[in-house]
C-alpha cells in the first residue's frame, strides 16, 4: 500500500507541474495586456484634458498594434491552456484509476488471506491447532504482487461505459467542432412550418386587434360620460 501511495503522489506531481505551466504561460501574456491597458488609459486621459492633442492619433495607432499583438497572444494562450488542462487531468484521472484498481486487487487478495485464518470456536481448555497456512499465504501474496505488476489500463476491471444518448451527444459535439455539417440532423419534422411568420400577418390576429380597439374606445366613452356626470352641479 505504501508503494501505491508513493506512485499516486508521483502521478499527482505530474498533474501539478502541468497546471503550473499554464500559470507560467499566462504570466508571459500579462505584459501585452498591461501595455494595451496603459495605452488605453493614456488616450482616455488625453481626450479628457487635451481633446485636440496630436498625440491621440499616435497613441491610437499604437493601440491598434498592441491589440493585434495581444489578440495573437490571447489566442495562443487559449489553445495552450486547453491542451495543458486536458493533459493535466489525464494524468490525474489515470492516476486515480490505477490507484483504485490496484487497491481493489490488494483488497481482493487480502480477503483470500483472511480465509486462511481459523476462526472455529474452541472450548475452554482446548488448544487451537497450529497455523499451517504459511505456504498458502506466500502463494496468495505472490499472486497479488504478480497481479499488481501485470496490471495495465487496457485491462481495467471497472469500465465507464457511456449511455447511448451521452455517446451520441459527445460524437455530435466532436463532429461539430471538427467542422462537419450537422444541419441535416436538426431538420424540421414533417408538417412543421419552414419559416417564421410575424403575428401581424395572421388574419385572426388582425381581427383580435380590431376588437380590442373597439372595446378600448367603448370604455373611454363610458369613462367620459361618468366624468361629465360627476362634474354637473347637484339640483337645489
Amino acid at each position: 500500500m505504501g508503494e501505491l501511495e508513493d506512485q499516486f503522489v508521483d502521478r499527482y506531481d505530474q498533474y501539478r507541474v502541468t497546471i503550473k505551466s499554464v500559470r507560467n504561460i499566462e504570466a508571459s501574456v500579462q505584459p501585452s495586456r498591461d501595455r494595451k491597458q496603459k495605452i488605453t488609459d493614456q488616450i482616455a486621459q488625453l481626450k479628457y484634458k487635451e481633446p485636440n492633442s496630436p498625440r491621440i492619433v499616435v497613441l491610437e495607432q499604437e493601440l491598434v498594434r498592441a491589440e493585434a499583438e495581444s489578440l495573437v497572444a490571447e489566442a495562443q494562450l487559449s489553445n495552450i491552456t486547453r491542451e495543458k488542462l486536458k493533459a493535466a487531468f489525464t494524468y490525474q484521472f489515470d492516476a486515480i484509476r490505477e490507484h483504485s484498481e490496484k487497491v481493489a486487487i490488494i483488497a481482493g487478495f487480502g480477503k483470500h488471506l483472511l480465509e486462511l485464518v481459523d476462526d472455529t470456536p474452541v472450548t475452554p481448555g482446548e488448544s487451537r491447532p497450529a497455523y499451517d497456512g504459511y505456504e498458502a499465504s506466500k502463494a496468495i501474496i505472490q499472486d497479488c504482487e504478480d497481479a499488481l505488476t501485470n496490471w495495465v489500463q487496457s485491462k481495467a476491471s471497472v469500465r465507464s461505459n457511456l449511455s447511448t444518448r451521452a455517446r451520441t451527444l459527445s460524437q455530435r459535439r466532436k463532429a461539430k467542432a471538427e467542422g462537419h455539417d450537422l444541419s441535416h440532423q436538426d431538420a424540421p419534422m414533417q408538417g412543421e412550418t419552414q419559416s417564421w411568420v410575424p403575428a401581424s400577418q395572421h388574419g385572426e390576429y388582425e381581427a383580435e386587434e380590431d376588437e380590442e380597439e373597439e372595446e378600448e374606445n367603448h370604455v373611454s366613452q363610458n369613462r367620459g360620460r361618468l366624468s361629465a356626470a360627476a362634474e354637473e352641479p347637484a339640483p337645489a
